[in-house]
């Protein structure tokens, strides 16, 4: 019987060894970037991940990457209505016991002087779900969210995909469709994406099962350039938070969740919370402001050449949901209701066995090298 033919990897193995040792200086180069990143200790103590042991803050961004950060220099983005599809909303049928969630698009009649107003964080909610059919319990909790005022946009997983994929954001992230290969978790792809979302239309994001408490549509004041509260760990939230559009801490989230993915010893367990999520969001305000620590509540200046940017963070671990409430849904009912949806929590996602970041994408190149082999005509 005749056997396929092996690739040359596959006859001689040293050239795959020979490959490997010759690329490790180009994947460290590529993932690492010119922020000189340094991976942490998956084994901090959560609560103190602001510390940043042993990590340099000094920012070492070259003075053409400061000007890229501060400026848009991007093509124009896309429409926001064209990339959730709002217009379409209507005609999407749910299934019976499902709620359709729709788009506010309009500034309504109580919005009053205050939208005459000079504001640097615009009057916009983002919020993210599988589909914008979601359970009645999410439903509800999400309408608390469409204040007096705002524009209100709903991203389903294609309008996610949109952004993060088709959306060129090369000048900016070069590699980010590169580490975007090693996520396998859902989770951490919406973890960046939040952050690139708010970086290119600024707003609120929060997630469907957190709600307003306190907080109302005039919390935020037109001063205000970015905008946090403490979560019960004592650490700025990342479940909620609002900015300016291209504000620095968005683009060091999503630098800081590129290289925690790209160091990665198993791509199958992304781990959001230590990879794209909470500890992300913190290395990039750490290194926004150049301190390696992180006192609580307060307005923080950027280090230089961000000294005109700000995050204001309010509220204290101790009462923690005073200004937003973290889980409206506790925990059990709420996996329920993320399977009916078809959804699942990060703390399920992840996968036993799996390989390092660059070891995935050298996997991926040689496959599609003999993929380009088998098309090229017999002589």
């Amino acid at each position: 019987m005749n056997q396929k033919p092996k690739s040359l990897f596959h006859r001689e193995p040293i050239w795959l060894l020979i490959v490997v040792i010759v690329l490790i200086p180009f994947f460290h180069t590529l993932f690492s970037g010119t922020l000189d990143i340094e991976p942490w200790d998956d084994d901090d103590v959560f609560e103190n991940y602001i510390g940043l042991r042993g990590v340099s803050t000094k920012l070492l961004v070259q003075p053409s990457l400061a000007r890229q950060i501060s400026n848009k220099i991007l093509s124009p983005p896309i429409p926001i209505e064209k990339l959730t599809n709002s217009d379409e909303a209507d005609k999407i049928v749910c299934p019976p016991g499902f709620n359709l969630i729709k788009d506010v698009q309009t500034l309504n009649d109580h919005a009053g002087e205050d939208n005459a107003i000079q504001r640097k964080i615009p009057k916009i909610v983002h919020m993210t779900s599988k589909s914008r059919c979601v359970s009645p319990a999410f439903g509800e909790n999400i309408e608390k969210w469409k204040f007096h005022g705002y524009k209100f946009y709903f991203h389903d997983d294609e309008a996610v995909h949109q952004l993060l994929y088709e959306r060129d954001w090369s000048p900016l992230v070069p590699h980010l469709v590169k580490v975007l290969n090693c996520i396998t978790s859902m989770t951490a792809k919406v973890d960046i994406w939040r952050y690139l979302v708010i970086w290119e239309y600024g707003g609120i994001y929060s997630d469907i099962d957190s709600s307003p408490n306190i907080f109302n549509g005039t919390t935020i004041l037109p001063d205000d350039d970015a905008y946090f509260v403490v979560e019960q760990l004592g650490i700025p939230s990342q479940y909620f938070f609002a900015a300016s559009p291209s504000h620095p801490i968005m683009y060091f989230a999503v630098e800081w969740a590129l290289h925690n993915i790209s160091v990665r010893m198993n791509i199958r367990d992304n781990e959001a919370p230590k990879t794209t999520g909470p500890k992300a969001l913190g290395m990039g305000f750490s290194w926004f402001t150049g301190k390696t620590y992180y006192s609580g509540a307060g307005v923080y200046n950027g280090e230089p050449p961000f000294a005109d940017r700000s995050v204001k963070i309010e509220g204290e671990k101790e009462r923690s949901n005073n200004i937003v409430v973290r889980e409206t849904i506790s925990r059990g009912p709420k996996l329920k209701l993320y399977q009916n949806q078809n959804m699942t929590h990060f703390m399920q996602d992840k996968e036993e066995e799996g390989l390092k970041c660059w070891i995935h994408l050298l996997a991926m190149y040689e496959e599609e090298r003999v993929l380009a082999e088998s098309l090229l005509p017999v002589p």
